[in-house]
């Protein structure tokens, strides 16, 4: 179906992607993950057409059709509807005419006709069916996308892809903002869809997800690909053998060029005392001849062993260095840090939560699930002070050192240059400097402006800034969503060592089973705990 060989993209002097090569066929699942920036959404446009490789070749079977689910969710004001038929060009421009256009005329008349002919009537029921399985009304078909969250835009982008009947789907990122429940039916559809022949390219960091849906999987890092059987657990086993592997060889050759350095200053040493003899005896025939040559081959040992040197130093494997992040010592107190009492909230007539009683302390670590759109955030608001719920209390202890990272995670830093957000805490330069190299932000990358950052390495430095502050307890909306499997991983053992306490609302399962002690869960506006 699809064949990549030895692709590689360059910008400028700098090379993004080398010598990536894989195949698909048909009912397969192709994972793809790896680092922020290592070039995963740049291989999907190669792969789409958008962007042209460097060099190397792309392979398409003879009319192969595909979809592409980019990473950004849809910003229109335009009807759901309207949205999810903009992929059918003969049932949208009759929409359009019937839907918007004067119904004394001819065209309406014809638009009906042919409207119907081109199967626009089967699709609203279609639609109406599919949408009703997502938990929204018939209603919701008419109101605009900018009505709705991030993750309910989400849904009506798969939805869109979903109803295409292309061969090969291209989703970048597609579990992002969607809730666990969304992912689970969406990890069903992609199985359902791959027995019916359909092939899928997924880029993807939610390693429940990845692991539950693939069938191989590509990591991306530095440039280059590993290529495995499995999901994200094959992918770590895989990439773990091969750090204990390359550190091995690593060591071994640097032993050598140890050895050889010793070796070489020796020589050195003795060629020169060699020297010195060739010198004195210049006038004594014999001793004097002897002396010389064995300086001359003391200097050509010399030469040989550095050449030596330059080769081991050249085949030493390159090590990625791990992120290394820890909290300062220090202790937290177990102290309430919130209280809530019959808390409720509505919107428009529109009850979004109720009754909610919660104690919370510094001791606590509290997840908080649901649907997209259940009340979650709007909660979180209400305990931070930015928003007022209707009725009932909250008390907030602000004696407690609490942080709040957002989702927009750019909105966290106030300064426009990274670290100079990160200099508020009284630590000096060199000291924050080395806290954000050890998540892997260096040199010039803390000095650049916010604006200009991945999400990721934002999230990493927001990290940082709660490490320095000697925060007590953490506010956390979403706070996996864009990070790579690595910054990940390392956001877990950050956490699991993080001395304070901490309210944070998730969809990634993996995430919720390693860092929540409580849960609760968002059912008909009520906060229910969950059996766990």
């Amino acid at each position: 179906m699809l064949h990549v060989k030895a692709l590689q993209v360059n910008f400028g002097l700098q090379s993004v992607l080398q010598n990536i090569s894989f195949g698909l066929t048909s009912g397969e699942v192709l994972a793809i993950t790896g680092a922020n920036g290592a070039g995963k959404s740049t291989l999907l446009k190669c792969i789409t057409g958008i962007m042209a490789p460097t060099s190397g070749e792309i392979q398409r079977q003879k009319g192969l059709n595909f979809a592409y689910l980019p990473q950004n969710t849809p910003d229109s004001n335009q009807s759901v509807i309207k949205f999810l038929l903009s992929d059918f060009p003969d049932i949208y421009q009759n929409y359009q005419k019937i839907y918007c256009g004067d119904s004394e005329t001819i065209e309406y008349a014809n638009a009906i006709t042919q409207y119907m002919e081109v199967g626009g009537y089967e699709m609203e029921a279609k639609l109406q069916r599919l949408i009703e399985s997502f938990a929204f009304s018939k209603n919701d078909l008419f109101k605009s996308l900018h009505c709705f969250s991030e993750g309910q835009k989400r849904i009506f982008a798969l939805l869109r892809i979903f109803l295409t009947e292309v061969q090969l789907l291209i989703l970048d990122e597609p579990t992002n903002h969607l809730d666990i429940s969304m992912r689970l039916y969406l990890e069903e559809v992609i199985s359902a869809e791959k027995h019916k022949g359909r092939a899928f390219i997924v880029v993807s960091h939610d390693r429940v997800f990845v692991d539950k849906i693939a069938d191989r999987t590509l990591y991306i890092q530095r440039g280059e690909s590993i290529l495995v059987q499995g999901g994200y657990g094959q992918i770590q086993a895989h990439l773990e053998q091969e750090f204990q592997s390359r550190r091995q060889l690593s060591m071994e050759i640097q032993d050598k060029i140890n050895k050889l350095e010793r070796e070489a200053r020796r020589k050195k040493v003795w060629a020169g005392r060699k020297e010195k003899d060739k010198i004195g005896a210049a006038d004594k025939g014999f001793v004097g001849a002897r002396a010389a040559a064995l300086a001359k081959r003391a200097k050509e040992v010399e030469r040989k062993q550095q050449q030596m040197m330059d080769k081991l130093k050249a085949e030493k494997p390159f090590v990625e260095k791990k992120l290394n992040l820890s909290f300062a010592n220090y202790t937290v107190v177990n102290r309430e840090i919130f209280s809530t009492k019959n808390l409720s909230k509505s919107f428009d007539n529109r009850k979004i939560f109720e009754n909610v009683t919660l104690e919370v302390s510094t001791h606590d670590r509290v997840a908080i699930i649901g649907s997209n759109g259940s009340g979650k955030t709007t909660l979180m608001k209400c305990l931070l002070g930015c928003l007022q719920p209707d009725s009932g209390s909250i008390s907030r202890n602000d004696y407690v050192k609490w942080l709040y990272l957002p989702q927009n995670i750019q909105d966290y830093f106030q300064a426009e240059i990274l670290i100079e957000n990160l200099m508020i805490y009284g630590v000096e330069e060199t000291i924050v400097r080395q806290f954000l190299g050890a998540a892997s932000l260096r040199r010039d990358r803390v000095l650049q402006p916010v604006s200009t950052l991945s999400y990721g390495e934002l999230m990493r430095a927001a990290i940082v800034s709660t490490i320095l502050a000697k925060a007590e307890f953490l506010f956390l909306d979403e706070p996996t969503n864009h990070l790579d499997i690595e910054s990940l991983e390392v956001l877990d053992q950050l956490l699991e060592n993080f001395p304070g306490g901490m309210l944070f609302i998730s969809h990634d399962r993996q995430f919720i089973a390693k860092n929540a002690r409580t849960i609760f869960s968002f059912e008909s506006s009520m906060l229910v705990p969950v059996a766990f």
